[in-house]
């Protein structure tokens, strides 16, 4: 891990949000709304994990532990997978405003819709863990999905774009 980004985990482990201890090093004085909802929201997505536990794909065990740089806490994967879920919901926003144009413009189209599709895939993968996912949907039973879909979409660009 480089000097750089030890600095980066190091200065993001002093905000509460993003470290996994109590509230007992952090003193205020007078709590405000937005240390309010921070807490509130720790405390929902804490107890949303333990309900859960089980449920979760990703592991937990020290053993199928991923790299040292794929390693988030469960609050960055939700946030990442919320951002990156986001995106791609706007880049089908954008897909299906665009889409009484297909005749005339095809690659705005075709651009949007596969950018969608791969931040979904994406945004899945930031939340199992990326080895992980892959391993999921490169397993013997969804291969060849996989492949049909991942084609589908080369494919699509190939003959839009070429």
């Amino acid at each position: 891990m480089s000097s750089g980004e030890q600095q980066f985990r190091e200065s993001l482990r002093s905000f509460r949000w993003a470290s996994s201890s109590n509230n007992a090093n952090i003193s205020t004085s007078k709590p405000t709304s937005f240390s309010r909802l921070a807490e509130n929201t720790s405390n929902f997505f804490g107890s949303i994990g333990n309900r859960v536990q089980g449920y979760l794909p990703v592991t937990a065990n020290s053993a199928e532990q991923e790299d040292d740089w794929f390693t988030l806490t469960r609050w960055q994967r939700l946030v990442g997978f919320g951002v990156l879920f986001a995106a791609g919901a706007l880049c089908f926003l954008i897909a299906f405003v665009s889409l009484p144009l297909l005749a005339l413009r095809p690659r705005k189209f075709v651009i949007t819709y596969t950018m969608g599709s791969f931040l979904i895939i994406l945004s899945f993968a930031l939340l199992h863990g990326p080895l992980a996912h892959l391993r999921h949907i490169f397993s013997r039973e969804r291969l060849p999905f996989t492949i049909a879909y991942i084609g589908s979409m080369v494919a699509t660009l190939y003959f839009a774009l070429g």
